[in-house]
């Protein structure tokens, strides 16, 4: 299923938010849904002094069985 979280970044490219939204999420699965968030939670972005001090976005994870 696709799992997606809503994320918030701050300039140095740190994702210093991540939370679980069921907008455009196909599961809601509890596991998938913790694994998502530690991943997105050990994303790095690129780094930008000009840009807004907190920019928010989504990531979307999709997990298949095997």
């Amino acid at each position: 299923g696709k799992v997606v979280i809503a994320i918030k970044v701050d300039r140095n490219g740190n994702v210093i938010e991540a939370t679980y939204t069921s907008a455009g999420s196909t599961t809601a699965n509890a596991n998938l849904r913790r694994k998502a968030i530690e991943a997105a939670k050990k994303s790095k972005f690129n780094v930008s002094y000009d840009s807004p001090e907190v920019q928010s976005g989504t990531l979307s994870y999709t997990y298949s069985v095997r």
